[in-house]
């Protein structure tokens, strides 16, 4: 329920988070960037799978958790990507995790942006890593902190696409200096695979840099809708993360999700123009958006990253957009530190009378 004062729904939207999507509501937020989490045909694998598997994998991977649907999955995200080898996880936020603790015997060094996300800080922080920041997207200012902590053997991480702003960093010359000072690079691309690059194949296709060149942490649960987390890049460090005690102390993902996962990757590779309307959608919101005079963060990603006067003016539109039958919540976001901006989202799946009432809003705001 809106508060009717906006300066007061403005203060009290951003102390406690309002649930505000209901059947009446469209949402303009959150993931499924690709439109596939109430496709039937996901919703029919998850059922075969429950019926040939059950329901629950019962135990961790190398405890009898495992069998082909999972070896599937991760020959599917191997051929997707290009790489070596991949593993598969439960949940994406624990990639971090698994990383950096299977990375630790030969590295103890990392570079990483400033504003990453906090799976990745947790990782490094439980396996105990030196840790400098960077200044957010400041390739200059990386380099400038490997020349000055001169490490053998050091970690480059950071986000593909940022998930509240959607920025793309110049992954290019980052992997450049990765290169030239001889570390490993990471990059956690959760909410760029399989909506970001020619082929979706994220941020380091869409930059041009090669699958050999970096370790890419995604996400099923973000353009695909799905669930799970997976590591892909080069098989010597696959092997690693595969069989470290983060992946082999705990329970294998459940495996109907893993049906629903194989088949969202087949529809995503036969329906290219899923990923087509998802840019056509979000530049015609990119496009509403300026001629109100709201300027958008990035042209390249399916995150609608609006810039608006102050947290307030944020705010506001959010409860706008409500009235509108539009549901994108206004909150501060942990690792987004200008709070001025609302995250929106485009999706594949915008209907035209949907995106004609997103125009109509904010027209008149």
């Amino acid at each position: 329920m809106l508060l009717e004062s906006s300066t007061n729904f403005s203060k009290e939207i951003m102390k406690k988070p309002q649930i505000v999507l209901t059947e009446q509501k469209i949402s303009f937020a959150g993931n499924d960037y690709l439109g596939l989490s109430r496709d039937e045909r996901l919703i029919e694998a998850l059922y075969q799978s429950a019926k040939e598997y059950g329901i629950s994998p019962t135990s961790s991977r190398w405890g009898l958790g495992w069998n082909t649907i999972f070896e599937e999955m991760e020959k599917n995200l191997t051929e997707f990507f290009g790489t070596e080898d991949a593993t598969f996880f439960g949940i994406a936020f624990i990639g971090g995790l698994i990383y950096f603790s299977a990375m630790r015997e030969k590295h103890d060094t990392v570079f990483c942006d400033a504003t990453c996300h906090v799976n990745l800080f947790k990782g490094m922080s439980a396996a105990g890593y030196t840790v400098h920041k960077y200044r957010h997207l400041d390739v200059a200012h990386l380099e400038e902190l490997l020349e000055t902590h001169a490490v053998k053997n050091p970690i480059i991480a950071t986000d593909g696409l940022w998930g509240i702003s959607g920025e793309i960093p110049p992954i290019l010359e980052i992997s450049n200096l990765a290169k030239k000072y001889n570390a490993e690079l990471l990059i956690d691309d959760a909410h760029g695979v399989f909506g970001v690059g020619c082929r979706g194949r994220g941020v380091a296709e869409h930059c041009g840099i090669k699958p050999e060149d970096a370790t890419i942490l995604g996400s099923m649960s973000k353009a695909l809708g799905c669930n799970g987390g997976f590591l892909v890049g080069r098989e010597e460090l696959v092997d690693l993360f595969r069989s470290n005690e983060v992946t082999s102390g705990t329970s294998a993902s459940a495996v109907p999700i893993i049906g629903a996962c194989v088949k969202a990757m087949q529809i995503i590779k036969d329906e290219p123009e899923l990923k087509d309307n998802l840019y056509k959608n979000a530049k015609r919101m990119r496009v509403a958006l300026n001629s109100k005079g709201i300027s958008t963060v990035d042209e390249n990603s399916p995150i609608i990253g609006m810039v608006l006067k102050d947290e307030f003016e944020a705010a506001k539109l959010s409860e706008h957009l409500y009235k509108y039958d539009i549901a994108i919540p206004y909150f501060k976001y942990a690792s987004e530190p200008r709070h001025e901006l609302l995250r929106g989202i485009a999706k594949s799946c915008y209907t035209e009378q949907e995106l004609l009432l997103f125009e109509k809003a904010i027209k008149e705001f």
